[in-house]
């Protein structure tokens, strides 16, 4: 099994949590918002062309108050998940600040499914691991 190390990131209340715990498939309708603190780690397993995939997700806080280690975060990522909103361009700073070997993705609520961002997901990190 193939383990990749993939970053949320992107502005406080934009969507991160709420994606893993769709991606997780532990998402509940009636989920209160709780802010996260620094980072939250997930494993989540997807399938791949019948392959098992473990994505070792670090949930960053998007609020500025935590930004102290999120330099620290990045190590060793294979894929950032950057989150856009319309109303500013705040992802510009994460995408900044990522290393030129970090994947990225970018997710704009366009209403995908998550079968087609598990699809993309995985399509990025097994072409970026041979």
């Amino acid at each position: 099994m193939q383990e990749f190390k993939v970053l949320l990131l992107g502005d406080k209340k934009i969507g991160k949590t709420r994606f893993l715990k769709k991606l997780s498939n532990s998402f509940k309708i009636n989920d209160n918002y709780v802010p996260t603190i620094g980072v939250n780690v997930s494993l989540v397993d997807l399938f791949y062309d019948s392959n098992k995939i473990r994505l070792n997700i670090w949930d960053t806080a998007g609020d500025s108050r935590f930004f102290g280690l999120k330099e620290k975060y990045y190590i060793g990522a294979d894929l950032a998940i950057i989150f856009k909103n319309n109303i500013n361009n705040n992802h510009l700073i994460f995408e900044n600040e990522l290393t030129s070997g970090i994947k990225k993705i970018y997710i704009d609520n366009n209403g995908y499914s998550m079968e087609y961002y598990n699809d993309i997901i995985c399509n990025i990190l097994m072409n970026h691991s041979n």
